[in-house]
């Protein structure tokens, strides 16, 4: 079987002060999507499928990946009319991969997934796509007018032509098929190396070693602040209300502020809080760094208001860290069944229960939940256990 993966695909290795010699594989990207495409394209690669990944972002091959999975010449943006140019595309991936026998798209409102896909149904070739939060209830209100036209004029089509739907979670999937329901849909969760677990373990303060003992709880979070769909103006208004009470816990962001917008209602709602100092935004970080911070952290916490399967909560559980997930974030159910920490709804109200008992619950207890997420990690969210759903999910969809 021969898979190719085309989506949002960047490297890290171009990023400031990032340390590829710290990562788990160097050069597998700083965000959620490029690590958890390009685990999934090794982890194929380890189980003997030929697998290939045309990125759509500036990428090169790097060198943590298994030499057999093979990198097509990215699309990246280049200006001209893919529209006119799609059978040139076809041809090219034909003559540097060959034909695959299953293609996965891993973006929904992408242009050129959508015109490369409908020349794939002419000529034949087979399909799924993997929305990663896109179809979601939340999702589709974000420019509803503007997806409201583009909906069935593209990107309808492409979906319903697609084999399946491959969503991530349950709850993913259910909103999806709210979607349309003539969408058929399977779920396979997302996962990480499971190398990944024993890279956590050796670093100081790591798992084993337990948490370290300190005044205040730091409860963190790390990805891009966009402040509606990561939630951040819900957190804040928890924090707000919890700093009311008490003030025995501080809270660090990590991660970039890409829009003015969202760094204008962060300044104001950060301005708001009775003891600011204890709340920080430290802005990106990126290999050694970015997995020092994640360590640093007693309680993780995703309070998105949607999201695939953030590779992030997956990872937090895996360095044994207590989470605090969100509904929105598709990683409520996973932490409950974990006993690896605290659920709640999408709402200020609930965040700020939580936090509650984040500060009440005694060290004992909280160094059983971190061991619960991570041994639950180990169970069921490695790559080399979740490729076996996916290549059955593949076999499936080219068999029906």
């Amino acid at each position: 079987m021969k898979i190719l993966h085309i989506g949002p695909v960047k490297n890290s290795v171009a990023e400031p002060d990032y340390d590829p010699g710290f990562d788990v594989f160097p050069g597998l990207g700083v965000d959620g999507p490029s690590r958890s495409i390009l685990g999934l394209a090794r982890a194929l690669s380890n189980a003997g499928i030929e697998t290939g990944v045309l990125p759509t972002k500036a990428f090169t091959k790097p060198s943590g990946l298994n030499g057999s999975v093979e990198f097509l010449t990215p699309y990246t943006g280049r200006k001209h009319n893919f529209f006119i140019r799609a059978g040139r595309w076809l041809r090219q991936i034909e003559a540097e991969f060959g034909r695959p026998d299953l293609v996965n798209f891993h973006d929904v409102y992408d242009l050129f997934s959508v015109v490369l896909a409908s020349a794939m149904k002419k000529e034949g070739w087979s399909y799924i796509v993997t929305p990663r939060g896109g179809l979601r209830l939340f999702a589709q209100r974000r420019d509803s007018y503007k997806k409201k036209v583009a909906n069935p004029l593209f990107f309808r089509r492409y979906l319903r032509n697609a084999r399946f739907i491959h969503a991530l979670a349950d709850q993913e999937a259910e909103e999806v098929r709210l979607f349309d329901r003539s969408l058929k849909t399977i779920v396979v969760p997302n996962g990480i190396p499971s190398e990944f677990l024993s890279f956590a373990a050796k670093l100081p303060g790591g798992p084993s070693n337990g948490h370290e003992k300190r005044e205040k709880r730091i409860v963190g979070f790390i990805g891009q602040i966009f402040v509606a769909i990561k939630g951040i103006d819900l957190m804040l208004a928890a924090i707000r209300k919890f700093q009311t009470l008490r003030n025995d816990l501080k809270f660090v962001f990590v991660g970039p502020i890409p829009t003015a917008m969202d760094q204008h209602w962060v300044q104001k709602m950060r301005g708001e809080l009775p003891h600011a100092n204890d709340v920080a935004f430290i802005g990106p970080k990126y290999g050694r760094e970015k997995w020092a911070a994640l360590n640093s952290f007693d309680v993780f916490a995703l309070p998105s208001r949607t999201e695939g399967m953030p590779v992030v909560g997956l990872e937090a559980m895996a360095f044994g860290k207590p989470c605090l997930f969100s509904k929105g974030s598709n990683m409520a159910e996973v932490i409950r069944e974990a006993e690896g920490g605290w659920d709640c709804g999408d709402g200020a109200e609930t965040i700020y229960e939580r936090l509650l008992e984040v500060a009440r619950t005694p060290d004992a207890q909280l160094q059983k939940y971190g061991n619960n997420a991570r041994r639950y990690v180990a169970e069921h969210f490695t790559w080399d256990k979740v490729v076996r759903s996916y290549i059955a999910m593949a076999e499936r969809s080219l068999s029906c």
